[in-house]
């Protein structure tokens, strides 16, 4: 470790946007002054080039998961985890007297958004306003027009869109009434003290289950800041979390999925006055309480690069970008 380096953090899931975000914000803010541990289950990503160092990992519905994290943590002695998955934020959750300090709500309301019909039963058990559900074996030709997911799934894979029902998914999956508006991508951040950042609410287009367009808007934001408000009443959320909804109207928000961890909207969001990976990072490292910052308008476009290694196989790619090229 540079003698620069005086703290660690692992981010998990590099392979993914999530998680390339946050090692971009990392060094925006924090420059070579982290030394950055990526994991991943894959052997090679496209975030070895921004990481340090680099360890794989089984997935984390492996029950070796755990142990193997347990004791990569000691070995390189990490100070904090930020994961990047639904799936991640809830195993090292529920090992988290086992480890060191992560940024992340708590098992009880991570395992919720981890399903996705359990997070509107418990949402309309608050009584709070969230996209009709069912599971296919007791759909009742009840709507016209349905969205059909993964009830344990991310990055909007396997979706489907239909007009009608002919009992093709079993229970694993989770039938939505489809709601017609404009999707909006509502970011927030609640401290260890209570204290709400944000929020900041993106309209966005999403590409390959990743936000492609996006454009800050304050349209709805008496909508949003209820909505917030009956969420953080309803259950416990510590750090990054995003809602995803569909503004119906003028003035209705309705929710479709909660996210307690940091979204792939992360790279984005700092340039417009929420950098929620910093404050996990301040508080949760060196336990300093984020200060809010002033939300500025603005837009944003996702760009396809690419990570060139001129010379060298892909099972000889080592993590940081000496030999690397971004083009």
């Amino acid at each position: 470790m540079p003698t620069n380096q005086t703290k660690t953090v692992l981010v998990t899931g590099i392979g993914g946007n999530v998680g390339q975000g946050i090692l971009r914000n990392i060094r925006r803010f924090y420059g070579e002054s982290i030394r950055i541990l990526g994991t991943d289950f894959n052997e090679t990503t496209a975030g070895h080039f921004f990481c340090d160092e680099f360890s794989q990992l089984p997935i984390y519905s492996d029950g070796r998961y755990p142990e193997e994290l347990k004791a990569l943590c000691v070995r390189e002695q990490i100070d904090l985890i930020i994961p990047s998955t639904d799936g991640e934020v809830v195993a090292i959750g529920n090992h988290a007297e086992e480890l060191p300090s992560f940024v992340g709500s708590p098992p009880s309301t991570t395992s919720m958004c981890l399903d996705k019909f359990e997070t509107f039963e418990r949402f309309r058990k608050a009584e709070i306003p969230f996209a009709n559900s069912c599971l296919p074996s007791t759909y009742n030709n009840q709507w016209d027009h349905l969205v059909v997911k993964p009830r344990e799934g991310r990055g909007s894979r396997n979706i489907h869109y239909l007009s009608a029902f002919a009992g093709e998914f079993n229970d694993s999956f989770v039938i939505q009434q489809r709601l017609f508006g404009a999707e909006i991508t509502i970011a927030f951040y609640r401290t260890r003290s209570g204290n709400l950042l944000g929020p900041l609410t993106l309209a966005r287009e999403l590409q390959s289950g990743m936000t492609w367009k996006c454009t800050v808007s304050l349209e709805w934001s008496s909508q949003v800041n209820a909505l917030i408000e009956s969420v953080t009443g309803a259950f416990d959320i510590l750090g990054p979390c995003n809602i995803q909804a569909i503004a119906t109207t003028e003035s209705t928000v309705i929710p479709f999925e909660l996210n307690c961890r940091y979204s792939g909207t992360n790279s984005f969001r700092s340039h417009f006055g929420f950098s929620d990976v910093k404050y996990g990072i301040d508080e949760f490292l060196f336990n300093i309480e984020p200060e809010p910052e002033m939300i500025t308008q603005g837009s944003a476009l996702r760009l396809a690069m690419d990570v060139v290694y001129p010379d060298t196989p892909l099972d000889q790619i080592g993590s940081g970008s000496e030999g690397a090229l971004i083009f």
